[in-house]
């Protein structure tokens, strides 16, 4: 992998448009060094590439809170200036047991009815979960009224997941005009 600070490529006029280091990958048969064919994998591979965390958007707090007709959406927006773009939607709400509903749409706001995608968040499908066993300090009250520390314990879960459970991705594939782009957010209620 070789990475770029500034763009070798200035001499396209979209190279302005490159906000980021210049990455070039090709992938070696380890045992003899000679490039890999990638047209024909049988298999799917996943590349995970850093990021620099002082760049990414800073994170921002709101309500969604079901009003009347449990139907009301928060409406976030953002402006497609290039194409062949990807966006991740992070979502994450403070209280780990609400699920929410994600809407994506171009050029109009989305409804429960009229939407280019959505997604359910949070989405554990990647994750997989394992038991752990912890043993932890605990102050106990006693029917008299005192107060005591006792050793509990206790079993928990851990979970690994692939993906960002509180993430939706939009594909390239999807930002196919420039312009404005909605996400709607809707709290899920269960009955």
């Amino acid at each position: 992998m070789t990475s770029f600070t500034s763009n070798p490529f200035t001499w396209d006029t979209s190279s302005a448009k490159v906000q980021s280091a210049v990455t070039s990958l090709s992938l070696t048969n380890g045992s003899t060094g000679q490039t890999m064919d990638t047209s024909n994998f049988t298999n799917p591979v996943s590349l995970f590439i850093p990021r620099d965390d002082s760049k990414m958007v800073n994170f921002s707090r709101f309500n969604v809170r079901p009003m009347g007709n449990d139907e009301y959406i928060q409406y976030h927006s953002f402006h497609a200036t290039s194409l062949n773009n990807s966006v991740h939607i992070q979502v994450k709400p403070l209280n780990k047991s609400i699920n929410l509903e994600v809407f994506f749409s171009f050029n109009e706001r989305p409804t429960l009815q009229k939407h280019e995608y959505n997604w359910t968040l949070p989405d554990f499908s990647s994750c997989v979960w394992r038991n752990i066993s912890l043993t932890k300090i605990a102050n106990v009250t006693e029917k008299n009224g005192t107060t005591i520390s006792k050793t509990v314990q206790y079993l928990d879960e851990e979970r690994y997941c692939d993906n960002d459970p509180y993430t939706a991705f939009v594909s390239n594939t999807r930002i196919t005009q420039l312009g404005l782009y909605y996400i709607g957010e809707k709290k899920l209620i269960f009955p």
